[in-house]
């Protein structure tokens, strides 16, 4: 009935720190120097309380044997200290497969959005491991056979990120989908004219990209 592409994702991530205005009091000469912190200056609290948010976005190009794909991927989260980031992915995708290339002989094309959060672990600064739990819905149409489709992924992943100074760099991971759902747009899927499942296996999903955080 239909089988699936492979996809690539290019990522970008986007993060924003404020500082307040400081002065560096150095004229004294038997003590250290001080640094003293202008509390009139409005960005004092942005500075108490840094701004930890992110967000950016990717998008996924793909092919396979007779078909295409194309989707993307924006996010938004929060980094509540140097070993976590916490965020909320949406995602929307577009597929479609030739009849050449088709168990039923007929083109098949299908859409799908979703949305799910994830959470990433930096055990050192160029390690990352990453879950997110995704629930797609989509509309899936073979010849004149169409259907309402909805599938939960969980997403598991490992990665590289360069350092940068913690300023600027790039990442690249890979993962899969460990949940069997036979509409996940992650899975590796054949279904016979009779409806029965004959192939279900994960495919790897490959992200990269580059982040920045900005002052």
């Amino acid at each position: 009935m239909f089988k699936k592409i492979g996809v690539l994702a290019i990522g970008l991530s986007l993060a924003y720190v404020s500082h307040a205005q400081i002065t560096i009091d150095s004229t004294s000469d038997d003590r250290e120097p001080q640094i003293i912190v202008d509390k009139k200056d409005p960005n004092y609290r942005k500075q108490k309380k840094p701004t930890n948010i992110f967000f950016g976005g990717g998008l996924a190009l793909g092919g396979g044997s007779g078909g295409s794909s194309v989707g993307v991927n924006p996010v938004v989260g929060f980094s509540p200290n140097q070993y976590w980031d916490l965020g909320l992915g949406v995602n929307f995708n577009y597929n479609s497969i030739s009849g050449d290339y088709s168990f039923s002989g007929s083109s098949e094309k299908w859409t799908n959005y979703g949305l799910g959060p994830f959470a990433r672990f930096n055990p050192i600064d160029w390690l990352f491991v990453q879950a997110q739990f995704e629930q797609n819905w989509g509309r899936y149409k073979n010849g004149d056979y169409k259907a309402n489709i909805n599938a939960s992924s969980l997403i598991g992943s490992i990665g590289y990120r360069s350092s940068g100074e913690g300023r600027s760099g790039y990442f690249m991971s890979i993962g899969m989908d460990f949940l069997k759902n036979k509409y996940s747009p992650y899975r590796d899927v054949e279904i016979d004219n009779q409806g029965n499942v004959i192939k279900n296996s994960p495919m790897p999903i490959i992200r990269g990209g580059v982040f920045f955080y900005l002052r």
